[in-house]
C-alpha cells in the first residue's frame, strides 16, 4: 500500500482511496476531519461492512510535513508509536473500563500499513469532543467524567510503568520529537511573554531536572480535545461512553505532564469561556487520579504553569487582553510556587486540590 509523497491534500486523498481499494477497507468516499494539524485524518465510508457491523472507519495517514503548519516537520515514527500503544492497550483490561455509569476505552485499530504510515481505526460514531460538549454538561456529570478520566489515566500510568518491553520502549523512546517541539515553543513564548526574566532562566534550568525524574509512558497530548464523548446526556439509561484518541505524541517522559495538560486545558475553558463546570471536572479528575506524592504534585504545578504559555494554540482568538494578561501572571506564579515547592501558596490556588490527602 505505497502512497506517493505529495504536497497536495487532494492527491493524498486520491492515493488513499486507490490504495484502500485493494483491501477489505475499500471506501466509496473519504472526508477529511478538522482539528488535527500533524496528520491527515479522514472518515471513510466503506463499501462492505466489517465483521463488527461498522460501515465507516477513520483513516489516519502520516507525512513528515503538515499542510496546516508552514515549515513544520516531524518524523513518521509517531505513526508506529501510536499504533503500537493502541494495540497494547487494546489487549488489556484498560481497553474498556466501567466507572459507575461511564465507560472509557480507546478506539480499536483494525490495521496498520507501515509502508505508507496509514492506520485504519474504529470510527466512534455520534460523538463529539469533550472540549466541544463541556458547556452542556451538568456539574455532577462533569465531576463524574473528570473522576473517571482521572482513575483511567492513573491506571494507564501504573500499567505502563510495569508492562514495557525493549522493542516497545525503543519505539516510544524515539518518539519524543513532538514533545520537544512543544517545549521549544513553550520556552519561546515564556521568553517573550514573561516579564520576570529570573523566572525564565530558573524554569529552564528546572525543566531539564524535572523531565528526567520518574520517567514512564505518557499519552503526550491528554486534553479535553482528545476525549470523545457519546451519549453525553445519558439518554435511555445508556452509560456515557468516553474514548481517548490521538496517541501519536505518546513517548517516554515524566507522567506528571499528562495530569498537567488535562488540568491546564480545563482551566483555560473556565478562564477564557467562563465554563463553570470545567472546575467541577478538574476537581473530579484530581480526586479520581488519587493521592499524589508531594514532589509529583509540585511537578504538576510547574507543568500546568508552563502549559498556559501555549494559550494561543488552544485559544479561539476571542480572548481579551485582560484575560491573557491574567492567565500569564497565573502561569508565572505557578512556575515559581512549583519550583520553590511553596506548599502554602499552592494550597491557596485553584491547584490546592493536588495537595489534599
Amino acid at each position: 500500500m505505497a502512497i506517493q509523497v505529495t504536497k497536495t491534500p487532494s492527491n493524498i486523498e486520491a492515493d488513499i482511496i486507490e490504495a484502500l481499494s485493494r483491501t477489505r477497507y475499500a471506501c466509496s468516499t473519504i472526508k477529511r476531519l478538522s482539528g488535527g494539524y500533524v496528520n491527515f485524518t479522514y472518515r471513510g465510508t466503506i463499501l462492505c461492512p466489517l465483521s463488527d457491523g461498522s460501515t465507516s472507519v477513520i483513516v489516519k495517514h502520516g507525512e513528515e510535513y503538515s499542510t496546516e503548519l508552514r515549515g513544520f516537520s516531524a518524523s513518521t515514527i509517531r505513526c508506529e508509536a501510536e499504533q503500537s500503544i493502541i494495540r497494547r492497550v487494546n489487549q488489556i483490561w484498560l481497553q474498556n473500563v466501567i466507572y459507575d455509569s461511564l465507560s472509557i476505552r480507546i478506539p480499536r485499530l483494525y490495521h496498520f500499513f507501515p509502508q505508507s504510515n496509514t492506520q485504519i481505526m474504529e470510527d466512534i460514531t455520534e460523538s463529539k469532543t469533550l472540549h466541544g460538549g463541556l458547556q452542556f454538561l451538568s456539574a455532577p456529570t462533569a465531576a463524574s467524567i473528570g473522576q473517571s478520566l482521572g482513575a483511567w489515566i492513573a491506571s494507564f500510568h501504573s500499567w505502563a510503568r510495569s508492562h514495557t518491553d525493549p522493542s516497545f520502549s525503543s519505539v516510544l523512546g524515539n518518539n519524543g520529537e513532538l514533545y520537544e517541539k512543544q517545549v521549544r515553543r513553550m520556552c519561546i513564548n515564556l521568553s517573550s511573554e514573561c516579564e520576570n526574566k529570573r523566572v525564565v532562566e530558573y524554569y529552564r534550568d528546572r525543566l531539564l531536572e524535572i523531565d528526567k525524574e520518574d520517567v514512564g509512558v505518557v499519552h503526550g497530548d491528554f486534553t479535553s480535545r482528545n476525549v470523545l464523548v457519546q451519549n453525553s446526556h445519558g439518554r435511555a439509561k445508556r452509560p456515557i461512553s468516553l474514548a481517548i484518541v490521538d496517541w501519536e505524541a505518546c513517548h517516554l517522559g515524566n507522567q506528571s505532564r499528562d495530569i498537567a495538560t488535562f488540568i491546564g486545558s480545563l482551566y483555560m475553558e473556565h478562564h477564557f469561556h467562563g465554563i463553570e463546570v470545567a472546575r467541577s471536572m478538574l476537581q473530579g479528575f484530581v480526586q479520581g487520579y488519587g493521592p499524589l506524592r508531594e514532589d509529583l504534585a509540585f511537578r504538576v504545578v510547574v507543568h500546568t504553569g508552563m502549559y498556559f504559555f501555549l494559550w494561543k494554540i488552544y485559544g479561539d482568538g476571542k480572548q481579551t487582553e485582560k484575560q491573557v494578561r491574567e492567565l500569564l501572571q497565573l502561569a508565572q506564579d505557578l512556575l515559581v510556587k512549583g519550583c520553590e515547592k511553596d506548599r502554602e501558596g499552592i494550597t491557596q490556588s485553584f491547584l490546592g486540590c493536588l495537595l489534599k490527602p
